[in-house]
């Protein structure tokens, strides 16, 4: 959906204006009277009433600025679930662990476990000590606990640049279809000028013509 039109608002001056087809249609919400005018009549209405190609270039500049606000905040895919749609339960394992631990709650945890290790294999006897100085069992687990931390860390950024390249996949598109729409609406616009310009010098000939008329009379 474009835009939700109002009491007093117009819809489809750009086919007129171009003679092209139709881009876009309207569906009304509840019940509506609506005025139809065709081409010709049109033009005519504009040649009466030069302002009036004013507000219609100002209705036209304020939808366009609408339809590119548009293009930038609308996508037409989510990262998260282009990826969430392939994602397999060792990847999502691997996201799972990857948080926690960068936080604060595995970081406490293995001072803790460090800690009672430490004091288990110092503190007490030594016929109870099941890893003592230099802690071979203990730098052990500590490599391997890194070596699998920063596989499933590697995962996870896999994963995420994936979800990078969507996304500046999706910004290139919402940028070359606001350049379209731009460079379309610029087009017409153009014409529009270039139409009104004409609509007012045939204003300026007719006047002079009957202010030639009455001079002569």
């Amino acid at each position: 959906m474009l835009d939700v039109l109002g009491p007093g608002k117009f819809f489809g001056e750009l086919s007129m204006l171009t003679g092209e087809t139709r881009s876009a249609s309207a569906t009304s919400e509840e019940e509506v009277v609506t005025l139809e005018l065709d081409r010709d009549e049109f033009f005519d209405f504009l040649r009466r009433r030069p302002e009036a190609a004013i507000d219609v270039l100002t209705e036209l500049g304020q939808r366009l600025k609408h339809a590119d606000d548009i293009l930038r905040t609308r996508v037409s895919r989510n990262p998260n679930e282009e990826i969430d749609e392939h994602i397999s339960l060792g990847q999502r394992i691997a996201d799972i662990i990857a948080e926690f631990s960068g936080s604060i709650p595995f970081l406490l945890l293995n001072l803790v476990i460090f800690v009672i290790w430490l004091v288990a294999n110092t503190a007490g006897p030594k016929i109870d000590q099941f890893d003592p100085f230099p802690f071979q069992f203990l730098t052990m687990a500590v490599s391997l606990e890194a070596i699998f931390l920063s596989i499933f860390v590697l995962v996870s950024q896999n994963r995420q640049a994936a979800k990078d390249r969507i996304k500046a996949d999706m910004d290139y598109q919402v940028n070359v279809k606001a350049e379209m729409e731009m460079t379309v609406m610029a087009s017409r616009i153009h014409d529009m000028e270039r139409k009104l310009h004409h609509i007012h010098s045939d204003l300026l000939e007719f006047k002079g013509e009957s202010t030639n008329h009455h001079a002569m009379q």
